[in-house]
């Protein structure tokens, strides 16, 4: 057997994988060394399911991480003495596939932040295992908080769009929140009692996560670092200012308004319209000279001003 099924997609040796919960082994990240097909001894003559031998050292843990896993083994399994993170069994651990999740897609960088904190591992996995299903108080909390969502959308009716621009960052921190809190996170029972004091529970979380996350200058810089190292393949990938043509210009000097400053004015050819004012205005000037000339000589001159 070269595959087994575990909870988000088929996993195969050397494949990456999370432990999650209730197992002893849950937010430990391994790396599968093969799998254990059906009725072997290693596994269990009458098992009904294979088997996944994941080695949870395969990934350096920081020291900080060590006495973390360390106490929580030597708690979970009262050794007679406790044991040293390096002298726990978990270079060879046998895990059912339904407790493991598959990370090897998410990248060495998104398995490293797992690896380096507990809480960030926990709050990952509670997005692939249904939180506290059937709990009253869980209920009752994601009842409130769809309506505290339903209630923002509702009043952002009343805001222009230009408004709604500058809202951005409060509006998706507060749908976030609600997909995190409905579908993800697993709620102590002292939590839910916690954000059920609140009118507007989905608000206190949205707002904290989005001050924790006010500061993206880091994040920023790394993505300008990638692009001063490709800068050749920007400048071809994207418009430059030098590729604007003088067809544009001239686009956007015949759409100006008339209110330009009177030097500007006076520089500019005349249009139709001033053409044909100035011509009606001559016309009339020559009808003023013809009926003093007429005036003046009499018949004889206004016959010949008719021929």
């Amino acid at each position: 057997m070269d595959t087994i099924q575990g909870i988000n997609g088929e996993l195969r040796p050397g494949d990456w994988v999370i432990a999650t919960p209730p197992n002893p082994h849950g937010y430990l990240v391994g790396q599968i060394t093969k799998i254990s097909p059906l009725g072997t001894t290693e596994h269990g003559v009458g098992s009904l399911d294979a088997a996944a031998h994941v080695d949870f050292t395969a990934f350096d843990y920081p020291s900080w991480r060590h006495t973390e896993i360390a106490d929580h083994f030597n708690e979970a399994f009262r050794y007679e003495v406790d044991l040293q993170f390096h002298e726990l069994p978990l270079n060879d651990v046998i895990m059912a596939p339904g407790d493991l999740i598959r990370v090897t897609e998410f990248g060495i960088d998104e398995i490293r932040r797992l690896i380096e904190s507990h809480d960030g591992a926990k709050s990952f996995c509670g997005c692939f295992i249904s939180p506290l299903k059937g709990n009253l108080k869980f209920d009752e909390l994601t009842e409130r908080v769809t309506k505290n969502l339903s209630d923002y959308h509702n009043d952002l009716e009343g805001f222009e769009k230009w408004a709604l621009i500058d809202m951005a960052e409060k509006i998706f921190s507060m749908s976030e929140a609600h997909y995190y809190m409905t579908g993800c996170h697993n709620f102590s029972d002292a939590e839910l009692d916690f954000y059920l004091q609140f009118q507007n529970p989905l608000e206190v979380v949205a707002d904290a996560w989005q001050e924790r996350n006010e500061n993206v200058l880091d994040e920023m810089g790394f993505a300008m670092d990638q692009i001063s190292e490709r800068k050749e393949s920007f400048l071809k990938k994207y418009p430059l200012t030098s590729d604007i043509r003088v067809v544009a210009a001239d686009k956007f000097a015949e759409g100006r308004k008339t209110s330009e400053l009177p030097e500007q004015a006076a520089t500019q050819k005349p249009s139709l319209a001033s053409k044909l004012q100035a011509a009606g205005k001559k016309v009339e000037a020559q009808e003023a000279r013809s009926d003093k000339t007429t005036l003046k000589n009499g018949k004889k001159g206004k016959d010949q001003w008719q021929k």
